[in-house]
């Protein structure tokens, strides 16, 4: 008999870790040391069965050992700031610096290509996927800029706003694929005229299809799909209020007391992060946002409007960055 079907979906190692608040190297030891069925697929990216993830949920060794490694990382934090150890900082912040350069460079070239193209679309008189695409990217590059002058300066929560861009991107993708279905035709009437948006369940439906389609027709692998399910899962943790995000990204000792030295005191960080590691952790979340726009604009106007041969050309540069 086959119960593979009673235990439920598949949940990826990178969601689990990160929900469970498990680095990777414990993980590993601790799905070992359970004997927890391990799935691999066609990438390398592992799975475990949702009912043994929901048991490592409610498990008190894994739940001590979650609190442990957010202890170690804080404490590591906090001996580096106490020592003044300026190596580890500096490696941490050269590190942001260059990557954060990347980020700003990238969505300048998007905002001026967007731009470039306004003498071609009717932004007030005309109703079609294209004028939507082109209204709704404008709001995914502005949400870019936003985010970037947030994590520029620090701010972790800042990443509540990267699934907001991806959402929009979604809407966007959305009507320029159902161009020509019914459903869509409607939602678009009702997105200019009802000043309503289609639900995301639905445009995530479509525009995964889309991929898994032409996935199939290039013979290529379905990696696209999983990877973006699996940053969309864990974004989604960032926008809503799940307690281990809060945890990972505002917790910090008190750096005035720590209990005579014997257990650590916390306390929240309710401004600027001030741990370089964790703020570099946090920000290649950022890149998929990015990565998703770029996507947009090849969607949305490759075609449609069409995109010069020259723009083309840099879109697919900055997605295989």
């Amino acid at each position: 008999m086959n119960t593979s079907k009673f235990l439920g979906k598949k949940i990826s190692f990178t969601i689990a870790r990160e929900n469970l608040l498990i680095s990777e190297h414990y993980f590993e030891k601790l799905i070992s040391r359970k004997a927890i069925t391990v799935f691999t697929n066609e990438d390398s990216e592992k799975y475990i069965y949702e009912s043994d993830y929901k048991k490592l949920c409610y498990d008190d060794d894994v739940k001590n050992l979650s609190n442990k490694i957010v202890s170690d990382k804080l404490s590591m934090a906090f001996l580096n700031k106490s020592t003044n150890n300026k190596d580890a900082e500096f490696i941490y912040t050269q590190k942001i610096k260059e990557v954060l350069d990347k980020y700003k460079s990238n969505i300048y070239i998007l905002e001026k290509m967007h731009d470039k193209y306004r003498y071609r679309i009717d932004i007030l008189n005309e109703e079609t996927p294209l004028v939507a695409a082109y209204i709704l990217l404008a709001k995914a590059i502005s949400l870019l800029n936003m985010a970037f002058l947030c994590i520029e300066n620090k701010y972790i929560s800042s990443l509540v706003l990267l699934r907001s861009i991806d959402e929009v991107i979604d809407v966007a993708e959305y009507f320029i694929i159902s161009k020509n279905d019914e459903v869509g035709k409607n939602n678009l009437k009702k997105w200019f005229r009802e000043n309503e948006s289609p639900p995301n369940s639905l445009c995530r439906k479509v525009c995964s299809r889309y991929i898994n389609d032409i996935n199939k027709s290039n013979n290529s692998n379905n990696k696209g799909n999983e990877l973006y399910d699996i940053i969309y899962n864990i974004k989604s943790k960032m926008i809503h209020p799940c307690r281990n995000f809060i945890i990972k990204s505002l917790l910090d000792y008190n750096l005035d007391h720590i209990n005579n030295g014997i257990l650590p005191y916390y306390r929240f960080n309710y401004k600027a992060c001030f741990d370089m590691r964790i703020h570099y952790e946090n920000i290649k979340y950022f890149k998929y946002s990015i990565q998703n726009v770029v996507q947009g604009f090849f969607i949305c106007f490759y075609k449609e409007i069409p995109l010069e041969q020259r723009d083309r050309d840099i879109l697919i540069a900055l997605n295989e960055e």
